[in-house]
């Protein structure tokens, strides 16, 4: 290889562990931050103690812990959204029945995008950035779907 080859591919490689180093703190400090929006909230809690937990202190472990946090998002989804339905007069209801399988659709999709985009990359900080970027969106449908749900209770 030629010296000025040689010296490229060196600052290439200087230049992507920075951005490595970057996306890692991105994801330590802004995803973190991100999940504190509920810090109260009982989800929101048993995240942040799985994710404390020394037996979950790898990115494998990290990954579990929001990918439970997901499941248990998802729950509190269908829970809000049920309660929902419950209280909506028919008409408003066909409308978030519309709305809810067109959410669902997109997060399917979503998946299915997001698993062929990171199967593409390789180490631990992208398996974080993709569990959460899987978990962000059910948090947010959920408490979208709350407060909804209390709003009209409030009615």
């Amino acid at each position: 290889m030629r010296k000025g080859k040689t010296m490229r591919v060196a600052r290439l490689g200087a230049g992507l562990r920075a951005a490595s180093l970057t996306m890692a703190a991105w994801l330590l400090f802004a995803g973190h931050a991100h999940a504190e929006v509920g810090a109260a909230d009982p989800i929101d809690t048993a995240m942040r103690t799985c994710l404390a937990r020394a037996d979950r202190s790898s990115a494998a472990g990290q990954v579990q812990c929001m990918d439970d946090s997901r499941t248990a998002w998802r729950s509190a989804a269908d829970s809000a959204f049920m309660q929902l339905l419950a209280k909506l007069p028919p008409a408003r209801r066909v409308r978030w029945q519309l709305s809810e399988t067109r959410w669902v659709a997109w997060r399917d999709a979503e998946d299915i995008m997001l698993a062929a985009a990171f199967d593409t990359s390789s180490g631990s900080s992208y398996k974080l950035y993709e569990a959460d970027m899987r978990l962000q969106p059910v948090r947010d449908r959920a408490l979208t779907l709350r407060a909804e749900a209390r709003a009209l209770a409030g009615q």
